[in-house]
């Protein structure tokens, strides 16, 4: 997982202080970050003859991968559709069925076609697309890549950083350190203790990013914002196992970024502190 931690505070409650997690990047949400440019429609190009992308492209096979329906156009009139998932298919044409769906495929398709990014696929009058999305299966879209590309997944573990980023915020990584003892210190952080590392759920590493609220004065009413960040990583105090320099990290024209490699990853444990618990903010 990888954080982005505000530098220096802002006052309010509504603002961000110093060492609040801004925002973070599981090693999924990364993957998929990875996925998505080496799959872009931008790069590959169009058959310069029908104007349609190739069809079993690895973007095709990436829609086939990100999208709930397949659309195959059978005639002038009638779309094939698909549920990609349980291969359940059905047709929609400029009758409405029973659900009140309808397509006028000749003009769905020459709007769409006027998009130099369209991606349709096959061959004039037997077009391909995709729509819908659902949750992606990584595994599987990283075994098409690595099959169709030179691209390899553990070459795309880090989140991309911008330099702004890299001089307003601090950039770090951390793991999920198992400990045998359940105890989590400065050892922890330089991976000296030796603990199995395992990845952090999306779901967990998203948490690191919520806010802290209190309870509604009405049911209707939305809940009030105590604090813009529930978690803080207090790098001033991890400065020197992390072989930080809290003046370059403060200094708004250095770029730096504190991401560690291998056994030096630290553990989420002990680099991050729930401020609730710790009695920084007070309900």
């Amino acid at each position: 997982m990888e954080l982005l931690v505000k530098i220096n505070s802002v006052d309010g409650s509504s603002s961000y202080k110093d060492g609040d997690i801004v925002d973070v990047f599981s090693s999924d949400r990364t993957s998929f970050m990875h996925a998505e440019q080496i799959c872009s429609v931008d790069n590959f190009a169009l058959d310069p003859v029908t104007g349609l992308r190739t069809n079993d492209s690895l973007l095709m096979k990436f829609l086939e991968r990100t999208c709930v329906y397949k659309f195959e156009r059978v005639n002038s009139n009638d779309v094939l559709r698909t549920v990609i998932d349980t291969g359940t298919q059905d047709t929609i044409n400029t009758t409405p069925n029973a659900n009140g769906e309808y397509m006028n495929v000749y003009e769905y398709l020459t709007t769409i076609l006027k998009r130099s990014r369209h991606t349709v696929f096959g061959t004039s009058g037997r077009e391909i697309w995709y729509g819908g999305s659902k949750n992606p299966d990584l595994a599987a879209i990283w075994n098409d890549i690595e099959t169709h590309s030179d691209k390899l997944k553990q070459d795309h573990s880090s989140w991309l950083f911008t330099a702004v980023e890299k001089r307003h915020l601090l950039v770090l990584n951390c793991c999920s350190h198992l400990c045998e003892n359940d105890h989590y210190d400065h050892h922890c952080l330089d991976g000296s203790c030796h603990c199995e590392l395992s990845e952090i759920p999306d779901l967990e590493a998203r948490e690191k990013a919520a806010g802290v609220y209190g309870e509604a004065a009405a049911e209707h009413e939305a809940p009030p914002l105590i604090a813009k960040r529930k978690f803080q990583v207090p790098y001033w105090d991890h400065a020197s196992s992390l072989s930080l320099d809290v003046d370059s990290i403060r200094n708004m024209n250095m770029e730096v970024d504190g991401r560690k490699n291998g056994v030096e990853v630290p553990a989420v444990q002990a680099l991050t502190i729930d401020k609730v618990e710790a009695g920084i903010i007070t309900l």
